[in-house]
């Protein structure tokens, strides 16, 4: 039996690196989102694709507990909109 050595491509493995270079008050792309704007809706998108793995079995417990942390910590410095 093969097992996945990663999540599956629609999570990002590196939630949360990126951070450092989103700045919310950066000008909208074509399509009308910012970069916040759209790092949130990532955001949203990973946690039932997460949901999906876990019970898949592609991932277990503990990966799943990290990479959830790494989500809401994520999701809770982007709701910030006083930076």
């Amino acid at each position: 039996m093969t097992r996945s050595t990663g999540p599956g491509p629609g999570l990002q493995a590196g939630t949360g690196r990126g951070l450092a270079r989103i700045d919310g008050d950066q000008a909208a792309e074509p399509d009308g989102l910012t970069d916040r704007e759209l790092r949130r809706a990532l955001n949203a998108a990973e946690h039932p694709e997460l949901a999906r793995l876990y019970e898949a079995g592609t991932i277990r417990q503990p990966t799943r507990q990290r990479l959830q942390r790494g989500l809401d910590l994520e999701a809770n410095w982007l709701g910030d909109d006083q930076h």
